[in-house]
């Protein structure tokens, strides 16, 4: 997904480690599935994106197949924790993930316990974010090449906010300061409910 530069973006998958949906459900009649309670893993804060795209889609696959769907948030490590959790389950078909770039990035940061492509299985692309870029108004900049220019003239003297080291917000500006040839340092922020401001 090289084309998809500076976005974030969220799918569902399947913990699937040791077998794929299809041979999972094949244990069990189609009549019966599923016959207990099926977990999505919202990997960040509640409200986050994955959060309320975790709800949505447990409101409709609930009504659906007349089963209880439960949303469970466990946050931390950019996803990497709720993420790994998923990555532990029995591969039943009864555990899911909302995941974002994330899911990609964080085993270029850190060891992870799973292999993000090998231990999940795609199940559906959900939705792609752009992240915006705003200062505060104080800032006098009314554009990227005024903001590149601030930024080369004050070198280390400028910070800011992303929702979390390794997130694509971070990531983005990462390559802003790539390109400004910049110091800045950052200042991860607690939630990932905010654009990326510099």
């Amino acid at each position: 997904m090289k084309h998809w530069k500076g976005f974030a973006f969220a799918a569902v998958a399947a913990v699937m480690a040791q077998g794929s949906l299809p041979d999972a459900r094949a244990a069990e009649s189609a009549a019966a599935y599923p016959s207990k309670p099926i977990r999505i893993m919202a990997p960040f804060s509640a409200g986050s994106m994955t959060d309320r795209l975790g709800r949505i889609i447990s409101t409709h696959m609930a009504a659906d197949w007349n089963q209880t769907v439960i949303v469970e948030n466990r946050t931390g490590a950019n996803g990497g924790i709720g993420t790994a959790a998923v990555a532990a389950s029995a591969p039943d078909g009864y555990t899911f993930a909302v995941i974002t770039s994330g899911h990609i990035i964080n085993p270029n940061f850190a060891a992870v316990p799973y292999d993000p492509i090998k231990d999940f299985t795609p199940i559906i692309f959900l939705t792609a974010n752009p992240n915006l870029l705003v200062v505060h108004p104080s800032v006098d900049v009314k554009n990227v090449a005024e903001l590149i220019k601030l930024i080369k003239d004050n070198p280390g003297k400028l910070t800011y906010a992303t929702s979390g080291a390794g997130g694509s917000s971070h990531i983005t500006t990462e390559h802003l300061k790539y390109v400004a040839v910049s110091t800045s340092s950052t200042c991860p922020i607690a939630a990932a409910r905010w654009p990326s401001p510099i």
